[in-house]
């Protein structure tokens, strides 16, 4: 999962060196230098757009023409979940662990003490 994960606040530019083709941890592939395709290309100009804008609605769109690129062309396709443990006390109601974070508060607006 690697650069997938998001910071608090969840931000895609945390994922900018392995979603970029030429980043160091590119997944497709590693330190690549070029040239690129023409969807490479494309990719690499709209991750550079996501970290340079400041306004939210125009960050957020190069982010999803970018997301739409790399769903179109598949670079990457994971094929491997870490196993993980999630602790609780039997007290929880509701509690449905995921394999993202956060893990286990993902839904905590339905989570219950019961008796």
């Amino acid at each position: 999962m690697l650069g997938w994960q998001s910071g608090t606040p969840p931000d895609p530019v945390v994922s900018k060196n392995a979603l970029m083709p030429g980043g160091e941890q590119y997944y497709a592939f590693p330190k690549e230098t070029g040239p690129f395709t023409d969807w490479e290309e494309r990719l690499r100009q709209l991750i550079a757009r996501n970290a340079s804008e400041i306004e939210l609605p125009a960050r957020q769109k190069a982010f999803w023409q970018a997301m739409r690129i790399w769903s179109e062309y598949l670079p990457e396709i994971d094929l491997v979940g870490s196993e993980y443990f999630v602790g609780a006390k039997n007290r929880i109601g509701n509690l449905k662990p995921s394999a993202l974070p956060t893990y286990t508060y993902w839904n905590i607006e339905e989570l219950y003490f019961a008796k």
